[in-house]
């Protein structure tokens, strides 16, 4: 081999190595992304559900006599427990569009969807009204908890 032959040679070995070392990295970064996606919902499903917790505490301190301020606070208690519920019928709407990684998913998220029907108020708001809510949250309930009982 002549001289250009291996300067050919050597600039198509290294052109594959950076082929092969993006391949990697684009794989790692996608993963790295789930990874991060999953983290900021259950973020803000936990957000969600620690501001409906605390003012689900200060309503029971209110004092029965002062009824406005408990309709008030019983309000923006419905408020509270409608974002918690949007929070998580959204992540499911990711695991459900693929977007999230079944196993980290069900790690992360089925104990929340499960709690949500085991508990008779929070399923009530899900279960009765509208058939178009929490439509992303029902389908993975049903996926998890359902379809395994059958």
């Amino acid at each position: 081999m002549t001289g250009p032959d291996w300067i050919a040679l050597v600039a198509l070995l290294i052109s594959i190595g950076a082929f092969i070392l993006s391949i990697v990295l684009a794989w790692n970064s996608i993963r790295i992304g789930k990874v991060t996606l999953e983290q900021a919902f259950l973020s803000d499903i936990k957000e969600a559900r620690n501001r409906y917790s605390s003012l689900f505490d200060k309503i029971i301190e209110i004092d029965q006599k002062d009824k406005q301020k408990k309709e008030l606070s019983v309000a923006f208690l419905e408020e509270r427990l409608e974002e918690y519920l949007n929070s998580l019928d959204y992540a499911c709407g990711k695991y459900l569009s693929k977007i999230m990684n079944k196993k980290s998913f069900e790690e992360n998220f089925k104990r929340l969807v499960q709690e949500v029907y085991e508990n008779e108020k929070l399923f009530k708001n899900v279960m009765n009204g509208d058939k178009n809510r929490f439509v992303s949250l029902k389908k993975v309930y049903e996926e998890f908890f359902t379809q395994c009982n059958n």
